[in-house]
């Protein structure tokens, strides 16, 4: 799945990390943390690496495609998905589904660092999730 077309692939150079850095760290400094938990978490993640890096990366993950994989694949599956998430697409969790149509898709009133914001809540889900299975 890829996050951006291809013809976008020009957002993903360094010097857009390091705008995107710099904002990222002004909206952590001017919204309450408590508020955004999810902003504060990719402000000090951006800010672990350098923007090439995050270039890089954000390259890379655009020539990923599994759809392939995701049709084989026979375990079970449980998609844990932040209602405000930005970086991955409405679109994407559709296609997701009607390629694995068991596929389980449990939503969170959170942006995309479900398991870091809401990690007791998340493994409430997941054991849930596997207790189902496992007594199936």
């Amino acid at each position: 799945f890829w996050l951006l077309p291809a013809k976008m692939s020009w957002m993903v150079r360094p010097i857009v990390f390091r705008v995107v850095i710099a904002l990222m760290r002004w909206l952590v400094d001017m919204i309450d943390a408590s508020h955004s938990a999810t902003s504060k978490l990719m402000a000090e993640s951006l800010a672990g690496a350098r923007a090439q890096v995050w270039s890089f990366r954000a390259r890379a993950s655009m020539k990923v495609d599994v759809r392939r994989e995701l049709a084989a694949c026979d375990a079970p599956i449980l998609y844990l998905r932040g209602e405000k998430d930005v970086l991955i697409a409405n679109r994407m969790i559709r296609e997701m589904q009607s390629i694995q149509p068991a596929m389980k898709v449990e939503r969170f009133q959170a942006g995309h660092l479900i398991l870091q914001t809401q990690p007791a809540l998340a493994a409430g889900v997941i054991e849930a999730f596997m207790a189902a299975e496992n007594s199936s």
